[in-house]
């Protein structure tokens, strides 16, 4: 493999922002699959333990393993030379301050780190807008999965792009993964608002959210399966499985791909006329 892509690739150096449990865990089975692990953790108290010590893994996996450092801020990181792979291991919230990393990845400078920020927010605010016109539509539970597995293909396509240095196609892909995963949660959320009863609707939110604290748990398999096939095609294989579970819910669940907006909104509606009616003429 020739280029600067290829020799990156041959010098085997990835970097994993936030050395949490998830981090911690990926960054250990990387090292031992004899990867060139870069750490960024902004605790200075883990970074330090991190440093001296190195990842250790007690419990699932005993493992022991130092990278080639542990640095302190992303800055710090965008300064290691042909980083093939960044890995993001950190809260939703933290997700804005990662992208200077990728606007280095791509070539560009706080002004590209700037648009990247804008396309998420334009693609987020355009994917709501749009999606409005569509709330009462007969395919709403197609639009809904195809909203779901529109914005994994986009985040492929944009990890593709960094690996080209292509900001322009970067820019675009990061607005058509927004745009689509608004889409997405809009549509859901709206869907679980009004066809949970009321009485149901708390227990149903709180699954909802033990669903999103339950993410991580995907990094255990991520990192073994890293340490077995590689790094980047550990990335491609989770977004494939889950490209597998949109598929599989939009095959055997009728009743979710067949989601009729223009039905939910009339049900919805005329429950609330019935309601505001005088008891006399009920």
């Amino acid at each position: 493999m020739s280029g600067p892509k290829g020799r990156a690739l041959e010098r085997n150096k990835v970097g994993i922002v936030g050395l949490g449990p998830v981090g911690s865990i990926l960054g250990a089975y990387l090292v031992r699959s004899g990867l060139k692990v870069f750490g960024v953790e902004l605790d200075t108290t883990r970074s330090e333990q991190v440093n001296r010590y190195g990842f250790q893994i007690r419990g699932f996996a005993e493992l022991e393993e130092k990278p080639q450092g542990c640095l302190s801020s992303l800055a710090e990181l965008s300064e290691v030379d042909d980083l093939a792979v960044v890995f993001i291991c950190t809260k939703t919230w933290a997700l804005p301050d990662l992208l200077p990393v990728f606007a280095d990845l791509l070539g560009t400078d706080e002004s590209g780190y700037g648009y990247l920020l804008s396309a998420g927010g334009l693609g987020s605010v355009i994917g709501t807008l749009l999606i409005g016109t569509f709330q009462e539509s007969r395919r709403l539970g197609l639009i809904m999965l195809s909203g779901a597995a529109g914005s994994v293909l986009m985040l492929f396509g944009f990890a593709w792009a960094t690996s080209l240095a292509s900001f322009p196609m970067a820019l675009l892909l990061v607005f058509l993964a927004a745009a689509s995963a608004s889409a997405f949660m809009i549509i859901s959320m709206t869907v679980l608002q009004l066809v949970v009863p009321d009485a149901l609707r708390g227990r149903v939110m709180g699954i909802h959210t033990i669903g999103y604290s339950l993410v991580p748990l995907g990094g255990l398999f991520l990192g073994a399966l890293a340490d077995s096939i590689g790094a980047g095609w550990a990335v491609i294989a989770g977004g494939v499985i889950y490209l597998i579970a949109i598929g599989i819910t939009g095959t055997s669940q009728p009743a979710i791909r067949g989601l009729d907006g223009s039905a939910l909104h009339t049900e919805t509606g005329s429950g609330e006329d019935q309601g505001t009616q005088p008891a006399a003429t009920r």
